[in-house]
């Protein structure tokens, strides 16, 4: 009871379920992968592929696997992995290191589904914290046992398939643009996150009215006046580094395809049907 209110202890508390959770999340998810044999599952990866390939000056994969194109575009004798790159980039000083093949996209996207696990439970604490939703810890935990194990982000977050990590590290980048938004952190930073997050799935953009939400209704609760003019300043703020992060890919598919437009979808080697 004495060391109850120290803030050292709490935040040691908060800091060893954070852990516990991301621990069991990312084991549960291992097991579960090695139980019905996703273990070492390379096909249609790539990433790691191309975090070799960026390392070397080239937007292609120079050797792609065996028999194995689907879901690439094929441009100028060349072979595109047509999604936009944020999680080969991140592979890229694993890559340095390793080599792009020794890299197990699916063991990089298991941390980040555990990362993921973490993030809901801050945020869904942090709304308890501003009085926003009134749930016990216990609750929360269930809630964060349910997105991890209840959701298709379990199957997702195994598989190691390219589109399937970007889809997992878009859930990682957007989630901590809406934490951030909750302990109203900078602007700038929550729109570095959601730029990240278009930087793995464009789509990502469309969320950035929900974190402006957030961020408007803490300072009318905060008693801020809330008027165009500081609405105005915030929404610039965050929207500059989306903007770069969008202009970023439309050079990136100019380089790859010679149109800004082109992200490779339409002549992908995909399903003919």
């Amino acid at each position: 009871e004495r060391l109850r209110g120290e803030v050292f202890v709490q935040k040691l508390d908060q800091g060893l379920l954070v852990a516990g959770i991301f621990l069991f999340t990312f084991f549960f998810y291992e097991h579960f992968a090695a139980w019905i044999g996703w273990v070492n599952k390379i096909k249609y990866s790539y990433w790691n592929l191309l975090a070799d390939e960026f390392l070397r000056g080239r937007l292609y994969l120079s050797a792609p696997p065996q028999n194995n194109t689907h879901d690439l575009t094929f441009y100028n004798g060349n072979w595109y992995v047509p999604s936009p790159p944020l999680a080969a980039v991140l592979m890229m000083p694993m890559a340095y290191l390793v080599g792009g093949g020794n890299i197990s996209t699916a063991d990089f996207s298991m941390f980040f589904s555990a990362v993921n696990a973490v993030l809901v439970f801050l945020v869904l604490n942090q709304l308890v914290i501003r009085q926003w939703i009134k749930l016990p810890r216990t609750s929360i935990l269930w809630l964060v046992l349910l997105f991890a194990f209840g959701t298709p982000h379990l199957w997702v977050g195994i598989s190691g398939r390219f589109w399937f990590v970007s889809q997992i590290l878009t859930v990682t980048f957007l989630a901590l643009a809406v934490f951030a938004s909750l302990r109203s952190w900078s602007p700038w930073l929550i729109g570095i996150f959601i730029g990240l997050a278009v930087c793995a799935r464009p789509n990502g953009l469309m969320s950035w009215p929900f974190v402006f939400a957030i961020a408007m209704q803490i300072m009318k609760e905060e008693g801020r006046t809330v008027d165009l003019k500081g609405m105005f300043a915030w929404s610039l703020k965050s929207a500059l580094p989306i903007l770069i992060a969008v202009l970023g890919l439309l050079l990136y598919n100019h380089a790859r395809f010679d149109n800004y437009l082109d992200f490779g979808y339409i002549t992908i080697d995909g399903d003919p049907a």
